[in-house]
């Protein structure tokens, strides 16, 4: 099954931890672009602090 075989009710919002690491970057971009709400978890053990601010700034991500 792909991504774009799954829909979400617009009001969806989803909570990726691991935001500011690879995996969680990517899964933050992916379901913005779905037009979905996202919110950002990080401890930033291993994550960046760039990957969270590129998803607050440009695709309206907000950070927990």
């Amino acid at each position: 099954m792909g991504l774009q075989e799954i829909s979400f009710p617009s009001e969806t919002v989803f909570l990726s931890t691991g935001a500011a690491g690879f995996i969680g970057s990517n899964l933050c971009e992916a379901i913005l672009k779905e037009g979905c709400k996202g919110k950002a978890l990080d401890d930033f053990e291993d994550g960046i602090q760039l990957a969270i601010d590129w998803y607050k700034e440009n695709l309206g991500g907000t950070q927990a």
